[in-house]
């Protein structure tokens, strides 16, 4: 038979499981912010900064998080950008070329996001993985050992 452990110590065991990944979660953030600038700085000959004006900004309803901007750069090209901030007036934009392809962002870090999106995406998959795994875990710990985190007696009167 098994012997089940007593609540203290799945408690203990959630604390020992984050001591090991808020750690990792430094490196990695410290390693992801090094990765990127020393690609701004790798790539610095080849970002080239517009003044571009904003030409119209909106949303496309009141649900939607992000402002589409209309940007005209000052070598006349003319682009649609989206962002999350509302944007007015002269902002500077910063431009790159990769494989004949053209990403523009507003500072130089969102450039590097906008180019590398799926690497980007993937390192913040990995950075959420290492905050919720440990709860997932200990939760389900706790209710295969009998510690449920919800009383479904309380749950039940609620309704």
């Amino acid at each position: 038979m098994r012997k089940r452990p007593a609540l203290y110590q799945l408690n203990i065991l959630l604390m020992i499981m984050y001591a090991i990944c808020i750690p990792l979660l430094i490196i990695s953030v410290m390693s992801f912010l090094k990765i990127q600038a020393k690609w701004i700085s790798d790539n610095s000959n080849n970002i080239t900064k517009y003044e571009a004006t904003v030409t119209r900004c909106h949303k496309d309803g009141p649900r939607r998080m992000y402002y589409e901007i209309s940007l005209e750069l000052s070598n006349g090209d003319h682009i649609v950008i989206q962002d999350e901030h509302e944007k007015e007036g002269t902002i500077p934009i910063y431009v790159i070329i990769i494989n004949d392809k053209k990403y523009y962002a507003f500072d130089k870090q969102s450039l590097y996001t906008t180019v590398y999106h799926l690497r980007y995406c993937f390192w913040c998959f990995f950075e959420a993985c290492l905050l919720v795994v440990p709860m997932i875990i200990y939760g389900w710990l706790r209710g295969n050992y009998g510690y449920p985190i919800t009383n479904k007696k309380y749950n039940n009167t609620l309704k």
